[in-house]
């Protein structure tokens, strides 16, 4: 009896021990799902609250009453630097290239009393036009509250900062860099509509006003330019419209070229312009090299037979080495916005008499589709190394272009940097 009491204690034990490890678990389980039944509308709100701050259009006002703070807050910086008092010319945009005119308005240039000027972009009058304004904004307040100043000042409303993540506003304030720059809006009655109706512009710098005779090329940049929860009649017409862009990840929406033709001396200035039909018409890489050739001034058909002094070898290198910056400063760093039908605008200096280098810039304009995006702007990452690979190898295409590049480079770290970024 002792016996056998002894030799059956363990496996007593054992059977209390696993009921009451089955117990617990029962517990915990039968607990842990009545607090899931008890909370499963608020898991699935935070789930889909999570999804909505992640992803989707970028600053879309919530209510009215938010559209009307941020609206009054463009208006209002735009009646500081552009308003009636001081405006003393208004004509239209003679140097646009790519685009299109919202509401049959071109965009129009400005000139004031104290000799700034300024470029007045009309606003859609849908919500396309309400986001590019508001991501304008939230530039401003990305800049305003800057990583260090998280301060919160009366002179600038907390909205927009309070829509924004943390991470949004890093990539918005590296983004700064490369965009013209914003002064706000304003609203004018537009003469060409019968009746004259109140149209309403961004007001931007002139990115022109520093060139006698503009060279002007408008990107369209990302393998795909519509967004991802487009209406299938805009996918089908753009798929359709533009075959080729999934594959080079970028189309030439428009460009101008100045220059000078004759012989014996009697030479005469031209310019050329060529629209979005032109772009389509480009379906492979060597027809897109020869029309970067020809923007730069580098071949025959541009009337200028060679670049002795390789200036424009150099303009080419500089604008290689924007992207680059471009790409290292902002899209490997940004992980919560996607670009998309955003363009890369190039100019340089025209004129032969006039160019240099350093005379030229490259600025990210058209920002109507931003979107929240979690993780790194494939798309448009994808557009750019496009346009990165086939401005390298036009770099050394061209005879002894980067050996005189490298000699010659305003800034000696550039040649560096493009290898580096072989």
């Amino acid at each position: 009896m002792s016996s056998l009491s002894q030799n059956s204690f363990p496996y007593i034990s054992l059977d209390l021990a696993v009921a009451a490890t089955a117990a617990t678990i029962t517990f915990i389980t039968l607990f842990k799902f009545n607090w899931i039944e008890g909370n499963i509308g608020f898991i699935i709100s935070d789930y889909f609250s999570k999804i909505r701050r992640n992803a989707g259009p970028f600053m879309v006002p919530d209510s009215n009453e938010v559209k009307d703070q941020i609206f009054r807050l463009a208006i209002l910086r735009g009646r500081e630097h552009c308003h009636d008092a001081i405006l003393t010319k208004i004509i239209p945009m003679k140097d646009q290239v790519g685009g299109h005119i919202a509401a049959g308005n071109p965009m129009l240039r400005v000139s004031t009393s104290s000799s700034s000027v300024f470029v007045l972009k009309p606003l859609h009058v849908d919500v396309r036009g309400f986001r590019e304004m508001a991501f304008y904004e939230a530039i401003q307040s990305a800049i305003y509250f800057g990583e260090e100043n998280d301060a919160i000042s009366d002179s600038y409303p907390y909205t927009i900062k309070q829509r924004c993540s943390e991470n949004e506003l890093k990539a918005l304030r590296a983004l700064s860099s490369f965009i013209p720059e914003y002064f706000g809006v304003i609203v004018r009655p537009n003469k060409s509509s019968i009746p004259p109706l109140m149209t309403s512009y961004l007001v931007l710098s002139d990115l022109t006003s520093s060139f006698r005779h503009p060279c002007i090329i408008d990107l369209k940049v990302g393998k795909r330019t519509y967004e991802p929860d487009a209406p299938l009649r805009k996918v089908e017409s753009q798929t359709r419209k533009y075959p080729h862009q999934e594959i080079f990840g970028f189309r030439i929406c428009g460009m101008t070229i100045y220059g000078k033709r004759g012989d014996d001396g009697d030479t005469k200035a031209f310019c050329q312009k060529f629209d979005k039909r032109f772009g389509q018409s480009l379906d492979d890489e060597k027809s897109l090299r020869e029309t970067f050739l020809t923007f730069f001034k580098l071949d025959e058909r541009a009337g200028v037979p060679n670049d002795e002094d390789g200036i424009r070898v150099r303009v080419l290198a500089n604008v290689l080495e924007q992207m680059i910056v471009i790409r290292q400063s902002f899209l490997d760093c940004n992980n919560s916005l996607a670009l998309y039908a955003t363009s890369i605008l190039i100019l340089y200096e025209g004129d032969d008499e006039f160019v240099s280098p350093e005379a030229y810039k490259l600025k990210l304009i058209d920002f109507a589709h931003v979107r929240r995006h979690p993780g790194n702007d494939w798309n448009y990452m994808y557009g750019l190394e496009s346009l990165i690979k086939i401005y390298r190898s036009l770099l050394f295409e061209v005879e002894d272009t980067f050996r005189l590049y490298s000699d010659l480079a305003v800034d000696p770290k550039a040649s560096k940097l493009i290898l580096s970024s072989l």
